[in-house]
């Protein structure tokens, strides 16, 4: 009975002394919510802007995925675009470098006259994708900026009513455009 008194003890002390020289070891948070406001200038075969805002939550410390919305100009008008981006952060530090990915539909604002050869337009499907490397930045723990350039193909398919002159009779039209642009972005970030 000695015995096991004695081992019981040793093993306690050497327990005890495992338990206090172990690390502390934090908690991983869970997905995080942020906001970020942005803007920028996509420039092509012409030049306009954007303005988007993001809701989404960070998934670990590398991730994050979030819903967009806001206003886009196009060559062929105004658009609401709804769709979402996925982005990679290359580390946790205070500024990281990052790759994201997005792909968008292109709501129509309403139809719109354009005033050459007669034809009466009405925007009818849009689609807005693209990929951007950039740079973010955090001031402090809840608010940071954001720059990034990259590349985003849109295509709009128009139909309307079209004629050439003012005796010629009226024609259904669908219009196809393809475009790739350059962006340019900057925005903040708040979590």
């Amino acid at each position: 009975m000695n015995r096991l008194n004695r081992i019981f003890l040793i093993l306690t002390f050497f327990s005890s002394y495992c338990v206090n020289a172990q690390e502390i070891v934090d908690v991983k948070p869970g997905p995080r919510y942020f906001c970020e406001l942005n803007t920028g200038f996509l420039a092509g075969e012409t030049v306009s802007g954007w303005m988007h805002v993001k809701n989404g939550f960070a998934l670990g410390k590398f991730w994050n995925a979030s819903f967009v919305t806001g206003i886009e100009g196009h060559r062929t008008g105004i658009y609401i675009p709804l769709g979402f981006e996925g982005r990679f952060a290359f580390n946790d530090k205070k500024t990281s470098p990052f790759v994201s990915m997005s792909a968008t539909y292109l709501q129509n604002t309403g139809a719109r006259n354009y005033r050459y050869y007669h034809t009466e337009v009405e925007r009818t499907l849009g689609f807005s994708g693209g990929a951007k490397l950039g740079i973010r930045h955090f001031f402090s723990k809840s608010v940071g900026i954001i720059t990034a350039v990259g590349y985003r193909y849109t295509f709009v398919e128009e139909r309307g009513v079209s004629n050439y002159c003012w005796e010629c009779l009226p024609y259904e039209t669908d219009l196809q455009h393809h475009m790739n642009r350059f962006e340019l972005t900057f925005g903040f970030i708040f979590r």
